[in-house]
């Protein structure tokens, strides 16, 4: 064991300069002699686990493995096997020189768990280690990365609302070495990879890439004290974003159900995280369609726009950047794949992005910039229109609420109930078990099983007080608060069955949606 480990310590002493030039001098890969052999050793002694199967995953920099285990033995931290196996990160020579990231990042997947994100945590070593030789040990979150699956309106919706969330997940976080850390991957140093420019040979492409760093720093850099900080995950790429999808279910839009990789995480400005998201995505759009489809690239922010003003808002000066900030992550994310394909010609996650990138950035670059952001404003405004339809399928038609998109029970949830009526946050956690099964038993009877609800004006007036626990019929008040059971048990107060009135309710609940909405107002929190 001494030897063989010797070997991956060795390996991660290289490359004293990697951290002081924009991309690294050297490809800081790791490369271990007897690769397989080290890893299984290092697993058993250190970590109890005796490994099955050893599966390598993609990684840019980094070795990832997925492994299953056949044995456990003499570590107090692991209850049994898992089930889904674990996850084995061996750091890249960069990260490596840094323990103090290593641990951050621990602290700092902690802290999203505790927000409700879903990743991956860390399995200690039989001595209550962390980390060792720069090797980390996680749980396997089962799914599928994001890049499986194909892109639809939907989906991307649902994209967008995701990256409201984890910004939000990662506020409140403070450890102080992210006060100063910094890495090539920051967007706000993406003027720094003109650097190494020249390895584009293109003189159209590298035309291109100029145009846009001026730009940026004219149109984003410039304007910065106008954005919120904070920390940011840095990174939600394709390959970082878990989705399943329930083949029994009928909402045919896959899930997201985790994130992955936060080796990228730094503090800078909110903004960048959903620019990060949308120039992948777009890039992984293009590998899906051929140019004649590539109306749909250029659309794509709109509709994660849609979902993440359904969490939070972008400031004014923050959706101004958006066009910018999208092009300059491609910039960075394509010179850098062509000098690191320069590195590693046989690295096919490199290939596999280089050709359609461009093909998405020339697009996106040559739609007009008045009409691309009219466009999406358009897609933002069609979501609440289409909302109002499934709304009033839902009250008009038998048995309406079947097959609704996810989206709309989303949108219907407590926190839409709370924002609208503050009296709903008395009436948290008054449910009883019978309440909580009620729905899944049973639909509402629409001709009747409900109380009178309260005048609409006594409803929707956000100045007058409203017994809203009274108003609602007995079992669904705390489903309603608490954003379960099926989509009847979440719509607002205005729109509770009633066969005389419930259409002249519809109405005015829409158009009260449609007066906040004009009003900048945020109606539908998820």
């Amino acid at each position: 064991m001494a030897e063989q480990t010797h070997n991956l310590e060795v390996c991660m002493e290289r490359d004293e300069n990697v951290n002081e030039v924009f991309i690294p001098t050297e490809w800081p890969t790791p490369h271990i002699i007897n690769k397989e052999a080290v890893i299984r050793r290092l697993l058993e002694e250190s970590y109890g686990i005796t490994i099955d199967t050893l599966k390598p995953l993609i990684g840019y920099y980094d070795l990832n493995y997925h492994v299953t285990a056949k044995a456990i033995q003499s570590n107090p931290y692991i209850d049994d096997i898992p089930k889904e196996g674990i996850f084995l990160k061996i750091s890249n020579l960069a990260d490596s020189k840094r323990p103090e990231l290593l641990h951050g990042v621990i602290k700092l997947m902690d802290h999203v768990r505790q927000k409700g994100i879903v990743c991956q945590e860390t399995i200690k070593s039989i001595k209550g280690e962390d980390v060792i030789y720069q090797v980390i040990v996680r749980t396997f979150l089962p799914g599928d990365v994001l890049a499986k699956n194909q892109i639809t309106p939907d989906m991307l919706y649902n994209l967008g609302s995701f990256v409201a969330k984890v910004t939000q997940g990662l506020q409140g976080f403070h450890e102080p070495y992210f006060d100063t850390y910094d890495h090539m991957w920051n967007l706000a140093n993406c003027p720094k990879v003109s650097q190494i420019l020249q390895v584009v040979e293109d003189p159209q492409r590298k035309q291109l890439c100029e145009d846009i760093l001026h730009i940026f720093e004219k149109q984003v850099l410039a304007l910065t004290n106008d954005f919120r900080c904070g920390q940011i995950h840095g990174d939600l790429n394709e390959n970082n974003i878990l989705v399943s999808s329930d083949e029994s279910s009928s909402d045919p839009v896959p899930q997201i159900c985790g994130l992955l990789d936060f080796y990228d995480t730094n503090k800078s400005y909110l903004v960048f995280e959903l620019a990060i998201c949308a120039a992948h995505v777009m890039i992984m759009a293009m590998e899906q369609t051929s140019n004649s489809k590539s109306g749909l690239v250029v659309e794509i922010p709109g509709h994660l726009l849609a979902g993440y003003k359904s969490v939070m808002e972008l400031y004014p000066a923050e959706r101004r950047a958006l066009r910018a900030s999208i092009a300059a992550r491609m910039v960075v994310l394509l010179v850098s794949n062509q000098y690191s394909f320069r590195q590693d010609p046989d690295n096919m996650y490199l290939i596999a992005k280089i050709k359609p990138g461009w093909e998405a950035l020339q697009t996106f670059w040559a739609a007009d910039p008045s009409s691309l952001e009219n466009k999406w404003d358009e897609i933002v405004l069609s979501y609440g229109s289409k909302l109002k339809r499934d709304v009033k399928r839902l009250l008009t038609t038998p048995r309406g609420g079947r097959g609704l998109p996810l989206r709309l029970k989303l949108l219907f949830s407590a926190e839409l109930a709370a924002h609208e009526h503050p009296s709903l946050s008395a009436c948290r956690g008054t449910s009883t078990s019978e309440d909580l099964n009620f729905f899944s038993s049973r639909k509402p009877n629409v001709s009747g099983d409900h109380r009178k609800p309260q005048s609409v004006k006594a409803e929707l007036s956000r100045k007058e007080s409203c017994n809203v626990q009274s108003a609602l019929p007995p079992r669904h008040s705390a489903d309603m608060v608490e954003g379960r059971g099926s989509i009847y048990s979440v719509l607002p107060t205005s729109c509770v069955f009633n066969n005389r009135a419930r259409h002249k309710r519809l109405d005015i609940w829409m158009a009260h949606c449609d007066t906040s909405r004009s009003q900048n107002r945020p109606v539908f929190l998820s």
